[in-house]
């Protein structure tokens, strides 16, 4: 936490620096409103609210789709950001509005990304793969496991089968499985991803442990 209170801290004073100088919508004031907000994100990565950041990425958002418009792959990117961040929002009192919103971005980004910028495009492939993340929270196992497949298989085609991502979706996948009391699929999937794991990340790596507890809750 240590790393991302100091970025945050920074980029605060940044921030405030260059709204003095250039203004709230200048394009050097824009990317600093995102990077602090990525930073917040990350601080509070197990805190649900996350209201500075999704401010922050709103305006952005709105800022850019004035300026560069509703499509251009900036806009989009802050418009994944913050249905991302919406999605993890369950515990609010206001979640089933918010989450209806992240799911109405989800679906609005990725049919933009995928006729800007191609539906294998690694931006358009995160946010596909967060919406089936927030699929699997809300329980509607049957809706993400085929976005948990098509992102894989075009990573496998894309990356290859040991690129980090790639073995990241296949251990959601897995738990999607898991999921659905199919332990049999499940299982065999956390053991092939673990080890791919140790072998490409290595025994200690945090995702290579992460995994390893899944599949013995499994």
């Amino acid at each position: 936490m240590g790393a991302h209170y100091d970025a945050v801290c920074i980029f605060r004073n940044v921030l405030e620096a260059r709204i003095a100088r250039h203004g709230r919508t200048h394009k050097s004031t824009l990317v600093t409103m995102v990077n602090l907000a990525s930073a917040i994100w990350h601080e509070n990565k197990y805190d649900k609210t996350r209201t500075e950041a999704e401010m922050l990425w709103r305006e952005v958002a709105a800022v850019r789709a004035c300026t560069l418009g509703t499509e251009h792959p900036l806009t989009l990117d802050c418009k994944a950001w913050l249905a991302l961040s919406l999605s993890h929002s369950l515990s609010r009192a206001s979640a089933q509005e918010r989450i209806d919103e992240a799911a109405q971005l989800f679906e609005a980004t990725i049919d933009a990304q995928t006729r800007v910028l191609g539906q294998d495009h690694a931006h358009t492939l995160i946010t596909k793969s967060n919406h089936a993340s927030m699929l699997v929270r809300l329980g509607d196992y049957a809706a993400a496991e085929p976005i948990f497949r098509a992102v894989i298989a075009a990573h496998r085609l894309l990356m290859g089968d040991l690129h980090p991502y790639t073995i990241m979706m296949c251990g959601n996948l897995a738990q999607c499985l898991e999921r659905q009391h199919r332990r049999d699929e499940a299982n065999a999937l956390y053991d092939r991803t673990v080890q791919t794991m140790r072998d490409v990340l290595g025994p200690k790596h945090p995702d290579t442990l992460e995994y390893s507890r899944r599949g013995c809750a499994a």
